[in-house]
Parts: structure tokens; C-alpha cells; sequence
């Protein structure tokens, strides 16, 4: 529990066994894999929103003045 406290995510207990190593090892870059690309989308989605915000004001804004 002291290891998960301090931040730990998983553990290894001995004695090693390749297998269980390696399948270990091959989860956890899946997962960085997974956040990284999640990041990205999230980066990405975040842009597009601003781009939407911005457009839709430039429409609110010529709508007022062609009232005019």
C-alpha cells in the first residue's frame, strides 16, 4: 500500500517471470499509447471549439451591423 500511496500504478513481486514482465510492460505502453492519443483528441477538439466560438461571434457580429 506504501508504493500506491507514493504513487506506484503497479508492481512486480518476486521471483520475475519474463511472461508476466513483458506482458506487464507491453499494458502500460498500450496505455500511454491510449492517453497520448487522448490528449491529442482532447488538444484537438479544444481548438476546434475555439475556432467555433470565434466564427460564431464573427456571425453574431456581422448580423448586428447588417441590421443597421
Amino acid at each position: 500500500m506504501k508504493a500506491f500511496d507514493a504513487g506506484a500504478v503497479d508492481y512486480l513481486t518476486k521471483p520475475f517471470y519474463a511472461e508476466e514482465i513483458l506482458a506487464r510492460v507491453k499494458i502500460h505502453l498500450t496505455l500511454r499509447t491510449l492517453q497520448r492519443n487522448l490528449q491529442t483528441q482532447n488538444a484537438q477538439l479544444q481548438q476546434e471549439i475555439a475556432e467555433r466560438v470565434r466564427a460564431e461571434d464573427a456571425l453574431k457580429h456581422r448580423n448586428a451591423n447588417f441590421g443597421n
